[in-house]
């Protein structure tokens, strides 16, 4: 039996996710950094590429841990490309917030700004916003 995590060159066989058995060395440094880790997003991480490093189907995987399979899947092949750091690298952009954006207009319209704040538009609008 092969062991994907000793041959991460072997990328091709990520597609069907047949095997992804992972050798008890890489089981271990998972088990060693889920130990570590602080946050529970990171901990699920390292349980899903854990689980399928054991045997263990996609589909299970998923549904033991309420995931999509296509995340589990997308995990395991971190894992496989980088090891535990790629695995655990945040790769999410958020959206700006709204001071930031309040921010820039600021500074991009000062005085359209102050008129729209003295107008008391915008209380009504989050009055609104808030109660209905």
């Amino acid at each position: 039996m092969r062991l994907l995590g000793e041959h991460p060159e072997n990328q091709d066989t990520l597609q069907g996710m047949h095997d992804c058995r992972l050798s008890d060395e890489r089981l271990t440094e998972l088990r060693s950094a889920h130990r570590e880790v602080r946050e529970i997003r990171e901990a699920y991480r390292i349980n899903a590429v854990i689980l399928l490093g054991q045997g263990r189907g996609v589909k299970d995987v998923a549904d033991a841990l309420l995931m999509d399979p296509e995340t589990v899947r997308t995990y395991f092949k971190r894992y496989q490309k980088g090891g535990v750091d790629e695995l655990l690298r945040m790769s999410y952009v958020g959206s700006e917030t709204l001071l930031l954006i309040v921010a820039k207009v600021l500074a991009s319209q000062p005085r359209a700004f102050v008129m729209y704040l003295v107008s008391g538009i915008w209380k009504k609008r989050l009055i609104n916003a808030v109660c209905f």
